[in-house]
């Protein structure tokens, strides 16, 4: 009896043994790819955050900022032709402006200057007729032959500005203002009346009285297409087309 105890004894240990083992052996290799899961997911991490770490920040661009102050100058100086008199006169424009403009940022290259512009014209007029036949008053009557123009205008002005490199830029402008101004004529003797008498072929002209002097006060209406360079956002240089300030010129001017 003994025996056969012992006999069933040894058999439940033998059996039980290898049982265990096996069951030690899953749970090792559960273990073993439950840690190898974990360092998988860890590599992903690393991986995606060195990614981000070399894709360029992006910088959000301001769209519109705050305003900078310009003051400017344009300057024409033109032929004219008479084809009365048959002579040829000049008219010298100068203009000093002044304008706070904001900037808007449309990309990297690309951007939009605009305000209101204040300006300040002076026109200077030579026409060459130092005298003239008259009937009413002499045979030989001096003449105004200079002529100022004094205007003031208000209006607005808009910039397209393309870098072409650092601290250099084209841009394109447009501009349109009114104003008021006065024609004053600079010489004692006659000045010209606009207005004819049959059988004329210049105008009237008559002495001059003080009131006629500042006689003539009339609306001024400007328009310009320039285009040009600015350097360092800070000056600009450039050529312009246009009416009011000459037909064509030169322009610059300081950003503040």
């Amino acid at each position: 009896m003994k025996k056969i105890i012992l006999v069933l004894l040894i058999g439940i240990t033998s059996f039980s043994a290898p049982i265990t083992r096996q069951r030690n052996r899953r749970v090792k290799i559960e273990e073993v790819k439950k840690i190898e899961k974990i360092e998988e997911n860890l590599d992903k991490t690393i991986n995606i955050e060195e990614v981000i770490d070399k894709e360029p920040k992006i910088i959000k661009r301001k769209k519109i900022n705050k305003p900078r102050y310009r003051v400017g100058m344009e300057i024409s100086t033109l032929p004219i032709y008479h084809t009365k008199t048959k002579m040829f006169g000049y008219y010298a424009y100068k203009s000093f402006s002044f304008l706070p403009e904001w900037k808007i940022d449309v990309n990297e290259n690309f951007d939009i200057t605009l305000g209101p512009k204040i300006s300040a014209n002076l026109v200077f007029g030579v026409n060459n007729r130092d005298q003239i036949n008259s009937n009413e008053y002499s045979q030989q009557s001096i003449i105004d032959k200079s002529t100022i123009i004094i205007s003031a205008s208000i209006g607005g002005e808009i910039d397209f500005n393309y870098r072409l490199r650092d601290n250099l830029k084209a841009y394109v402008g447009l501009e349109t203002q009114i104003g008021i101004g006065e024609k004053i004529y600079t010489k004692s003797g006659l000045y010209d009346t606009g207005e004819k008498k049959e059988g004329q072929i210049e105008n009237t002209f008559k002495p001059y009285t003080p009131y006629q002097i500042f006689k003539n006060t009339y609306l001024t209406y400007t328009g310009k297409v320039s285009a040009g360079l600015k350097i360092r956002e800070k000056y600009n240089i450039g050529i312009f087309f246009g009416y009011g300030k000459g037909y064509f010129g030169i322009e610059f001017g300081q950003t503040f």
